[in-house]
């Protein structure tokens, strides 16, 4: 069952962003058809703390090797992203 917004139990906080940063939420925000640069920004989050909402017997076993090899979620998900497109480029 879908969350709604009513469902969650939200908090407030505030981020300074370079107008260039914004102007990209901007972009995304209509480019998804969000109804705000929030909504974009919870998804983020949403996708990154849930790795991108895999099964969590995936999510777990990326997790498990992320520690293993000593990397930040983010260095792991950009070293598994080079791997596979360097792969797909040599097939």
């Amino acid at each position: 069952m879908a969350t709604t917004t009513s469902d969650r139990k939200d908090v407030n906080f505030s981020v300074k962003l370079s107008a260039q940063e914004l102007g990209w939420l901007e972009d995304e925000k209509a480019r998804r058809g969000e109804s705000s640069v929030g909504e974009v920004i919870r998804d983020f989050v949403k996708s990154f703390r849930t790795w991108y909402q895999l099964p969590p017997y995936q999510a777990q076993a990326l997790e498990k090797d992320c520690a293993k090899r000593g990397l930040k979620q983010r260095e792991y998900i950009q070293e598994i992203l080079a791997r596979h497109y360097q792969a797909h480029l040599n097939k």
